[in-house]
């Protein structure tokens, strides 16, 4: 194994989520030319780790003690081994991102670039592409892809055209891909939708593609379950079964180039590998704890389907409703007394009209009805948790994101690379807010 030349043990300092830690000292560093895998592993102090802001899903960041700071290692935490006096952290490259994305899923045709496959799958891993080195190369070119998915739960017999998606009963991807048990999925079939974008990656192609044809899917199965009789004056049939209608694709998705080699078929359910759940190793007596307090409990499985979906606006929406669960029993102190809110009803008195005085009204009697993030501040302070400025200002701006996306507003090409590790860190954040909010909860509880 070759090692490169920075020497060993030597004081550093390192960044764990929010949180930089000084007194640390490099005891490995394992990275360069002809290896597998790069690593590097810290020393901390233990009392350290109690510091606010230290989380392990983040970027880990090794530098030099000295003027002017280098660089010295930047990957994933790996392993954390508590032990008094001294905590050892072990950090790994990015290259693990790879690793832990299973190309089962993914079949890809010869000629194109491996290098963009790798891109790919590392953004598919929550990797943002700053963070990438790849020899030299960068997304592009610029090109039209046709954009495919397989359907369920259709039938016709001609080809239909809707909102610039095709929908078709002739395989609409010339596949010269090796075979595989997707590759036979995707054959086997009598429907498809396609459309075609302009884009600069395999990656990027098939979320626009794939946007325009959900699109064209919604707009039908909503035209086709209408149940009222007129429509823009026409009178209309109906079917009760018709309203039961669900048009929807696979986990299938085929994008390839019309000018050049660059394809790939995808099932999208296959991204990552996901180790067992070893029961020994995570549960502590305080878990049943989760069933006494609905506070608590009730966000859970809106933070588990936040984790389990791989669609992005799913995911960003039930993390939201987690929070927003959370956050319900809150009570914030009132900003306005009943006097106040009597002056300002006299102080706004007019001679409105009468839309004008009621939505003067409902704005005055909303004055303490306090914004969600002011309700999720005092639902941490009812739980003793503090976040640090850094985890809140990923909660709001995973938030900004989400009603982005709902409010169909279409993201920056930077805030859309972002999203889906901002998501993953916001988790966390929400993840360490239930799990320590119950561990207080037990704890109060015992010592009662």
């Amino acid at each position: 194994m070759k090692r490169d030349r920075v020497a060993v043990p030597m004081p550093v300092r390192v960044l764990l989520g929010w949180a930089w830690l000084e007194g640390a000292t490099l005891v490995e560093h394992v990275i360069g030319p002809g290896i597998d895998r790069s690593y590097a592993s810290i020393e901390l102090p233990t009392d350290q780790m109690s510091l606010p802001g230290i989380e392990y899903r983040g970027v880990a960041l090794v530098e030099s003690t000295d003027e002017p700071r280098q660089r010295l290692f930047t990957g994933l935490v790996d392993h954390v081994d508590p032990a008094d006096p001294t905590t050892r952290v072990r950090i790994i490259g990015f290259e693990a991102d790879l690793s832990e994305a299973t190309t089962g899923g993914l079949q890809v045709g010869d000629g194109g670039d491996a290098r963009e496959i790798i891109h790919c799958m590392f953004r598919l891993a929550g990797l943002s592409p700053d963070r990438m080195d790849l020899a030299g190369w960068v997304p592009g070119p610029r090109e039209t892809f046709i954009v495919s998915a397989v359907l369920e739960g259709a039938t016709f017999g001609r080809d239909w055209e809707i909102l610039d998606v095709t929908f078709t009963a002739e395989n609409p991807a010339k596949l010269t891909l090796p075979p595989s048990e997707y590759v036979d999925r995707y054959m086997a079939t009598d429907h498809w939708a396609y459309t075609t974008v302009v884009d600069d990656t395999l990656l990027d192609a098939e979320r626009s593609g794939l946007a325009k044809i959900d699109d064209a899917i919604s707009a039908i199965v909503a035209t086709y379950s209408f149940s009222y009789p007129r429509l823009e004056g026409q009178l209309l049939s109906y079917r009760r079964d018709a309203t039961r209608v669900r048009l929807a694709r696979s986990d299938l998705v085929f994008v390839g180039s019309l000018t050049s080699a660059r394809r790939w078929l995808r099932s999208q359910s296959e991204t990552l590998l996901h180790p067992e759940v070893d029961l020994g190793d995570v549960l502590p007596a305080w878990i049943e704890d989760f069933r006494s307090n609905e506070t608590l409990r009730l966000p859970l499985n809106e933070w588990r389907l936040a984790v389990e979906s791989n669609d992005r606006l799913a995911r960003v929406t039930h993390l939201w409703r987690c929070i927003e669960l959370y956050a319900a029993g809150s009570r914030p102190s009132r900003l306005f007394s009943a006097a106040d809110l009597g002056k300002i009803r006299k102080a706004l008195e007019a001679e409105w009209r009468p839309e004008q005085q009621t939505r003067l009204d409902d704005a005055v009697s909303g004055l303490n009805s306090p914004p969600l993030l002011v309700r999720v501040k005092a639902a941490l302070k009812r739980d003793g948790i503090e976040l640090t400025p850094g985890e809140f200002a990923l909660l709001r701006q995973t938030r900004e994101m989400r009603n982005d996306l709902e409010h169909g507003h279409i993201l920056s090409r930077e805030a859309d690379i972002e999203l889906d590790r901002d998501i993953s860190r916001a988790l966390s954040v929400m993840t360490r807010i239930l799990v320590t909010g119950v561990a207080k909860l037990s704890r109060t509880r015992r010592r009662r």
